[in-house]
C-alpha cells in the first residue's frame, strides 16, 4: 500500500496519471501523519505524542493490507 501510495505522489508530482484511485482511508492515513508530523516539527507535541498519533495511522494501514478485521468488527462478532 505504502509503495502504491509513493508512486502515486511522484505521479502528481511529474504532472503524470495516476495509476489508480487512493482509497479515503490511505489519503485521511496520510493526512494524520502529516499533520502530526507537522506539529512535531513546530514543537507544539511531544516526540511520545507524535508516535502515538502515528501509530494509529500505520496500525490502520497494516490491519487493512492483512485484511485484519478492525474493533468495532470484534465487537459485533461478540454478540
Amino acid at each position: 500500500m505504502e509503495y502504491l501510495a509513493f508512486c502515486d505522489k511522484i505521479a502528481v508530482e511529474k504532472l503524470q496519471p495516476v495509476s489508480r484511485a487512493r482509497r479515503w482511508t490511505a489519503v485521511l492515513n496520510d493526512r494524520q501523519v502529516q499533520r502530526a508530523s507537522r506539529l512535531l516539527l513546530a514543537g507544539q507535541t511531544t516526540p511520545g505524542h507524535f508516535l502515538h498519533q502515528a501509530s494509529f495511522a500505520v496500525l490502520a494501514a497494516v490491519n487493512h493490507g492483512l485484511h485484519m478485521p478492525t474493533p468495532v468488527d470484534n465487537e459485533s462478532d461478540s454478540e
